[in-house]
């Protein structure tokens, strides 16, 4: 996070995304069932579309904003990479036969939380909202998914 106040406030700017952070960008469907409104509407969970979708602008807006950095770059592949795999480990073995409150709790325990408490000062900090926005984006890039 210091390095990356210094490279805001020297105005350093990258014009390339790291390749980790690169390969976030490009859509990877395994099942066929592509983007966020298309997963929520699959796994039943259609009346939360709204707000996944105001909350994956939050992350949005965050990863325009600092991606310029590469110090950020470096942060968000982090987490980003971090959560995948999180979501690889503890939740996709358990998504077939859960139940939506399960799948939640899931997600909250092993996606949101750490993501969300992991940056709480600097230059940006993250809170729950911000850290589901980021599962949202995953979901849109189809990298995680609340169907088995």
């Amino acid at each position: 996070m210091a390095l990356l106040a210094e490279e805001i406030s020297t105005d350093k700017h990258v014009s390339d995304f790291i390749d980790t952070l690169q390969m976030y960008h490009e859509k990877h469907s395994h099942d066929g069932v592509e983007g966020l409104e298309a997963k929520l509407i699959y796994s039943g969970r259609h009346s939360e579309l709204s707000l996944a979708l105001r909350k994956k602008e939050l992350f949005t807006r965050l990863l325009a904003k600092y991606s310029m950095f590469d110090s950020a770059q470096q942060i968000l592949a982090y987490l980003l990479s971090k959560m995948e795999q999180d979501f690889r480990s503890y939740v996709l073995p358990n998504l077939d036969g859960g139940s939506p409150a399960d799948i939640d709790h899931l997600f909250g325990q092993y996606l949101i939380e750490p993501c969300a408490n992991e940056i709480k000062s600097g230059v940006f900090c993250l809170n729950a909202a911000i850290a589901a926005g980021m599962a949202y984006w995953l979901a849109e890039q189809c990298y995680i998914r609340w169907h088995a």
